[in-house]
């Protein structure tokens, strides 16, 4: 069984006030900000920091796809949204140290710090951390529950399951 995976080591502590440098409108500034590494975490829970419908929808699109950008994005979304809607939305998921950002001229360019398979196997990994530790479900109740699931959708799993527990026994 593999282990589960864990995120990309960050490269220094997150601050919860964090956002990504704003462009600056005046012409007359030559200084410009430099675009600071993707804030620190340690493992975080998809759950816990309960990503909204549109944020998990922008993550879907932005893993599998490489670097992208908002209006890019944007445009692989089939509902209509606004850009700065999906602009704001990627802004919180770097804060969330789910997406890193670079510049590339004027313009943001994100990528998610996670493949397709990582962000579901960490969200499989937090409902099954979740589960196991509400106090208020009876054991066999849990346990019925997620045998009777196993057995509906993935039967082979659920075989995998049992020869793991017959192997811990031994």
């Amino acid at each position: 069984m593999d282990p589960v995976i864990s995120w990309p080591s960050p490269p220094r502590e997150q601050h919860s006030d964090e956002k990504p440098p704003r462009r600056k409108t005046s012409p007359s500034s030559s200084r410009k900000r430099r675009l600071t590494a993707a804030p620190a975490v340690e493992v975080p829970s998809l759950i816990r920091s309960a990503l909204g419908p549109l944020e998990c929808e922008v993550l879907r699109q932005m893993c599998g796809f490489g670097e992208s950008t908002a209006r890019e994005v944007l445009h692989r979304i089939p509902r209509p949204l606004a850009y700065t809607t999906v602009m704001t939305t990627m802004a919180r998921l770097y804060r969330k140290g789910l997406l890193g950002c670079r510049m590339s001229g004027k313009t943001f360019v994100y990528r998610s710090r996670l493949s397709s398979a990582q962000l579901e196997m960490q969200l499989a990994h937090d409902l099954v951390r979740a589960l196991v530790s509400c106090d208020g479900i009876q054991n066999q109740d849990l346990a019925a529950a997620i045998v009777e699931a196993m057995r509906r959708e993935r039967p082979q799993l659920l075989q995998e399951l049992k020869q793991a527990l017959h192997q811990d026994d031994s």
